[in-house]
């Protein structure tokens, strides 16, 4: 049983982290900040960091322009100050701290406190920190009760206690774990946030993150941008669509031809009234009327279409193998993921749509996954999520008005439908996957599962570029 299950103590605990936040002015509204805040992380975390960090955690990323107090206080100051500068100095200046936030700021008012608590617990689980307490819930719902300056008698006695050295050791394993840590904040700590009302669950944030983990280490190492290769040369669409080309030029000169929007205004002063014939009739009809003309240089971008197509058998992939840090299928939509978000970067220049067609049934939670690991994508009409009766008929209509590519992600090896003028592969999830790609044939592995699995992606994008 936790130390503090003890009331007392757990209330001196209370008292005494408040007593240490250094984020903002204490005031009357600081309980009232402290008791949301607390309350939230009551429902969301086994053990409590310091209540002090998390009002000033909260504080950091609700605020716009969070201000560090100076002044210190006489007991714990120097692991404080370590506090100060190792953890919330890093915090301000993180460069996503604004993502997340923004994110937080566009949750409901019920969920804004859970937020928060949600990012200081994926923060403290990065970093390692392992001195959090149990606290006794009638304490908890203590704080929002009791004066302020009750509060503040009871904080003072409690940082010369065993309350004050709990603490101590906290902030001290908060510290520690910040120095060894690299960045704090994550992009899927934005995702997350981002989705947060349809993720309340705790086993589906925890889902969304594994696969956007697994998306960041397998895309790491790969550069920002790449040139196109020479192989996909002389492959022209059978039929250039009017959207993919317009003119990016304005009036460029002048000439005697050209349509009467387009007429020199000053051409109009050689009108006359009355019916008899003025210069301007003559000059019309000896075609010497001066007209803009507009520079018809067309803007053609390359057209692309990408299908990726799950197997039902994918079901089967749902454990974890000796050596990689996440489930087969999780890694299989990492796998989409990172190689969807390249490509859209990469190929940002080219008109390029990324369709992704999900079993008839058996994978709807994954699926339902992907739809919020890539949903900026599909917001921006890049990447479709949708099924398809017969894929080969899909195709052949694709291949009328672009290049066509099929990556199929499989439980085992099969037949893939024939693509034409266009080109298949295949990824084998597999404890090593097993990739097959046009241009590099069978790509050999690693025998590093984690490493294959990287590699794999790299001579997959590689192929496609």
């Amino acid at each position: 049983m936790s130390e503090l299950q003890s009331v007392e103590l757990a209330r001196g605990w209370l008292a005494a982290g408040l007593a240490l936040s250094r984020v903002g002015d204490p005031g009357s509204s600081t309980l009232t900040e402290a008791a949301a805040v607390l309350d939230a992380a009551q429902h969301e975390l086994a053990k409590l960091p310091p209540a002090g960090v998390l009002l000033d955690l909260s504080r950091v990323f609700l605020q716009p322009r969070p201000r560090i107090r100076r002044e210190l206080p006489p007991a714990l100051a120097d692991v404080v100050r370590s506090y100060e500068d190792v953890v919330l100095g890093r915090l301000v200046v993180d460069p996503l701290r604004v993502a997340v936030s923004d994110a937080l700021s566009g949750l409901p008012d019920r969920l804004v406190h859970t937020g928060v608590v949600v990012l200081v617990e994926r923060i403290l689980e990065r970093v390692g920190f392992r001195a959090g307490q149990a606290v006794n819930p009638g304490a908890l719902r203590e704080v929002e009760r009791t004066a302020p300056e009750d509060m503040a008698v009871r904080a003072g006695p409690a940082l010369d206690s065993a309350a004050g050295d709990l603490l101590a050791d906290a902030y001290e394993d908060l510290v520690r774990g910040f120095q060894r840590t690299g960045r704090p904040l994550r992009a899927s700590d934005v995702v997350v946030l981002q989705q947060l009302e349809v993720l309340e669950r705790r086993s589906d944030r925890l889902a969304l993150s594994q696969v956007i983990a697994a998306s960041e280490l397998l895309a790491r190492g790969l550069p920002r941008r790449v040139r196109g290769s020479r192989r996909r040369e002389g492959h022209v669409s059978t039929r250039l669509l009017d959207d993919s080309a317009y003119p990016v030029g304005g009036f460029s000169s002048i000439s005697t031809r050209g349509s009467i929007e387009n007429l020199v205004t000053s051409e109009l002063a050689l009108m006359e009234d009355g019916e008899d014939v003025d210069l301007f009739d003559v000059r019309f009809m000896e075609g010497e009327l001066l007209y803009y003309t507009r520079d018809e240089t067309a803007f053609v971008r390359a057209r692309r279409r990408i299908t990726i197509t799950l197997d039902p058998a994918l079901v089967d992939a749902r454990y974890r193998d000796e050596g990689l840090p996440y489930q087969r299928l999780v890694l299989g939509l990492g796998w989409i993921t990172a190689l969807v978000r390249v490509l859209l970067l990469w190929l940002d220049r080219e008109d390029l749509l990324v369709r992704i067609v999900p079993p008839a049934e058996g994978l709807d939670a994954e699926v339902r996954l992907l739809g919020l690991t890539l949903a900026e994508g599909i917001q921006s009409g890049w990447v479709r999520i949708e099924p398809v009766e017969d894929l080969g008929a899909t195709l052949a209509s694709d291949t009328r008005v672009a290049p066509v590519d099929l990556i199929a992600l499989t439980a085992a090896h099969r037949d893939l439908p024939d693509v034409q003028h266009g080109w298949s592969m295949q990824l084998v999830c597999s404890a090593t996957p097993a990739l097959t790609a046009p241009f590099a044939g069978e790509v050999a592995m690693p025998a590093d599962p984690m490493e294959g699995w990287r590699r794999s992606l790299h001579m997959a994008l590689l192929d496609l570029v």
